[in-house]
């Protein structure tokens, strides 16, 4: 990426990215190594520390790369891609698809979708940096989201789960402040729900609850710099689950710059 890195979740209505939808288990990555157990409050405990230690900056396009590997390594570049968000949320995508050039589909919504509700660039910036402000005001927006499924709208245990990952969105994907990714850390660093699954390839797996799984989801994520990397599984911007196909991992970084590439061809 051109600018400072963070983990983010991809968002959705990419080019040239494939990564399989549902399944029975959301389970990614390989076996964990010998290591010295570590907790899931440890982990984003540790990220909330990157979080608010990172530069603060804002540029014109915050940029999100998503690069999958296959089982040896190689770069998969029909499920690799580059989006640019302008501030009003619309974005250029760039993948196999476009010939690694950036295109704008002109009928977008504007806004950045944080699971349920999509806000403006303006009310990310000014989201809560307190933990606690920060999960009543993501538990107030998901209620008037009144998010629905195939069977009904979600109950309490629903919009728990739905917040949640909201808050992982926040701290691994979506242009927030450095203080308010370190605030969405520290919350989920206290919720009992996220369970560390030990040290792995990339960092530490953790398994997230998740809405019609009750086994949830694995994700990889790196303590010392907040990045989701080598990961089978991963939670989207608009709060679905993605699964890669066997084999395959994937790792997102995000930052801003100010410049479209003529070309994005993934190295």
């Amino acid at each position: 990426m051109a600018a400072a890195a963070v983990a983010i979740a991809v968002a959705t209505g990419s080019v040239g990215a494939s990564p399989r939808h549902g399944g029975p288990s959301a389970h990614g990555g390989g076996p964990s190594p010998a290591a010295a157990p570590v907790s899931a409050r440890q982990v984003f405990l540790a990220a909330a520390d990157s979080a608010s230690q990172a530069p603060e900056r804002i540029g014109k396009y915050w940029h999100l790369r998503v690069i999958t590997h296959d089982a040896q390594g190689v770069v998969v570049r029909n499920d690799s891609y580059d989006q640019w968000f302008r501030r009003d949320g619309r974005h250029y995508s760039s993948g196999l698809k476009s010939g690694w050039k950036p295109w704008f589909a002109p009928k977008q919504e504007s806004g950045f979708i944080v699971g349920g509700p999509r806000l403006t660039f303006e009310e990310l910036r000014a989201l809560p940096s307190d933990p606690g402000a920060l999960v009543a005001r993501m538990t107030r927006y998901v209620e008037d989201a009144h998010i629905r499924t195939g069977g009904g709208e979600l109950d309490a245990g629903g919009r728990r789960i739905e917040v949640l990952n909201d808050l992982f969105v926040l701290s691994t994907q979506s242009p927030v402040t450095g203080k308010v990714r370190a605030a969405a850390f520290r919350a989920l660093a206290q919720a009992p729900e996220v369970r560390s699954l030990g040290r792995t390839a990339g960092g530490v797996r953790l398994n997230m609850p998740v809405l019609f799984d009750p086994k949830g989801m694995d994700v990889v994520l790196d303590p010392a710099t907040g990045r989701l990397r080598d990961s089978g599984t991963f939670i989207a911007s608009d709060g679905s689950q993605l699964f890669m196909e066997p084999g395959r991992t994937v790792s997102i970084i995000a930052g801003w710059t100010d410049t479209l590439p003529g070309e994005s061809r993934p190295k």
